[in-house]
């Protein structure tokens, strides 16, 4: 029988778990009760497609497509824009390797997950590129472990794989304790993930001060980063939503769980969900507002429905089908500067609404705005007839030396005026 050094284990886990072997702790987790994670959704015959890319070691990141090599160099960059970095050390694709393991049963997928995380545990040091990165990782890698775990059971999972994996998670979680962002976005990111790990893994030995050291401070965040008006102080559209979503899936974590949160938690999402109700155009996407991409979070704000039963927001998930218009035809944030109209909120159908954004707002907090005063939005009979462009990119300048992320927070990449063709970008 498997047996692990003593220390080791007691470094991490607290009794009666530290004194199990390695075969007693795996069966442990493959059959605990007690503790309830987010639903999983099911594998599908895509996550085998990309999944089989994964297995090649061929990773598709911002549409730059490169295969690495076996026992790659995760510090290693193959592509000028540090995104690409980013999102090989954020994981996403665990969800591919753990989608196809669900759909087939296949263990190739299980080996390839542990040999995946294996290579980074004993390649990467914790806290590699940043705090956000990290969090981002410990989501991804909890997600894939109850697919593999105590989802299927997955008969390639090893008990001295499990401990590595634990270690690692228990080393990682309070790094991101002692290296928090300060504030805004990443800040939410990296307060979730330590909720996520001490509510999912209660046997590590600091999962009750974990919990409560995140209870604590998700709702600092959250006072700190909403303005008055419900908009995340970023003042990107697609950021309050990230923002929204991790703090989202703490009240379901909660729920879940029996683990209470303040009233106050609970009046702060409210008024961030009804930005995202007026936000969302006709089409049910969102205008990629400074920076950000344009998505849908109609699903999110579905999810929200349950905890936070709304007849207004049922009306825009159901694009009209279902609950009660919202009341004002306009709507004013003042402390974000975002101004929305809507022609009528009964049209049908639903798609072909009109609708008008204005961003009157200031840059707001951190590098995220763009130089866009005035810039608007507009969208009608189930178009979106003028569009701001978003970010685009993270880089500062493309392989062909344009400074595609400068041109895109330029004026002129917005809906609004220039006075004498001038930006006004800093210079």
């Amino acid at each position: 029988m498997e047996k692990l050094n003593d220390i080791q284990i007691q470094d991490f886990l607290k009794a009666p778990y530290a004194s199990m072997s390695s075969n007693e702790l795996l069966g442990h987790f493959q059959t605990r009760n007690g503790v309830q994670y987010l639903p999983l959704s099911r594998g599908t015959h895509l996550h085998v497609e990309r999944a089989e890319k994964i297995l090649k070691h061929e990773f598709d990141f911002n549409n730059e497509v490169y295969q690495l090599p076996e026992n790659f160099d995760w510090k290693a960059n193959p592509s000028l824009d540090i995104e690409w970095l980013i999102l090989l050390h954020k994981f996403y694709y665990a969800k591919d390797l753990a989608g196809a393991y669900d759909y087939t049963g296949d263990d190739t997928y299980t080996r390839k997950w542990m040999e995946l995380v294996s290579s980074w545990i004993r390649n990467v040091p914790d806290g590699f590129i940043n705090s956000q990165v990290t969090g981002r990782r410990l989501q991804q890698w909890l997600s894939a472990y109850h697919y593999f775990v105590p989802g299927k059971r997955s008969a390639a999972i090893t008990p001295s794989f499990l401990v590595e994996l634990f270690r690692s998670v228990h080393s990682q979680t309070l790094y991101l304790c002692e290296h928090l962002t300060p504030e805004g976005n990443h800040r939410t990111i990296e307060l979730y993930s330590i909720f996520l790990v001490a509510v999912v893994f209660h046997e590590l030995q600091e999962s009750a001060w974990l919990l409560e050291f995140a209870k604590q401070e998700l709702l600092k965040n959250l006072e700190q980063d909403l303005l008055e008006d419900g908009v995340h102080r970023e003042l990107s559209t697609d950021y309050h939503h990230t923002v929204l979503k991790n703090h989202l899936r703490v009240r379901s974590l909660a729920a879940l769980n029996g683990i209470a949160l303040s009233p106050r938690f609970d009046e702060m999402m409210n008024k961030a969900l009804e930005f995202s109700m007026y936000v969302h155009k006709p089409d049910g996407l969102i205008p990629a507002i400074n920076d950000g991409d344009s998505n849908s979070y109609l699903s999110l704000l579905k999810k929200a429905c349950s905890h936070y039963p709304n007849e207004q927001f049922l009306y825009v998930v159901s694009k009209g089908k279902k609950g009660t218009p919202p009341g004002a035809r306009s709507k004013g944030f003042p402390d974000s500067g975002y101004y929305v109209l809507r022609g009528s909120w009964t049209h049908q159908p639903y798609e072909d609404g009109l609708y008008l954004l204005f961003d009157c707002g200031p840059l707001g907090f951190g590098s995220h705005g763009h130089y866009d005063l005035l810039s608007f939005e507009a969208a009608a009979y189930g178009h979106s007839l003028i569009v701001d462009p978003g970010r685009y990119t993270y880089s500062d300048e493309s392989a062909e030396g344009i400074k595609w992320r400068q041109l895109f927070k330029s004026t002129a990449y917005h809906n609004t005026v220039r006075p004498s063709l001038r930006s006004d970008r800093h210079q």
